[in-house]
């Protein structure tokens, strides 16, 4: 199996998100309860690494960045 490339998952996102930059960037679009977006890629063995960039957030307990 080849190198795949991460996107976020169009269909797996709650529904006040944007996806945008080809599924790279999620943006909330209206303040709600949490909401998630999962990635694409499915991790079942060898290593992995992601960078990711917050521009902007209102309180610190509206961001949650988790892989499982």
């Amino acid at each position: 199996m080849g190198k795949q490339s991460f996107t976020w998952d169009p269909i797996a996102k709650g529904r006040n998100i944007l996806l945008l930059n080809h599924n790279l960037t999620a943006n909330k679009r209206v303040e709600v309860e949490y909401e998630t977006v999962l990635g694409t890629i499915e991790i079942n063995q060898g290593i992995h690494y992601w960078e990711i960039k917050i521009d902007k957030f209102v309180e610190l307990d509206d961001i949650i960045i988790g892989v499982s």
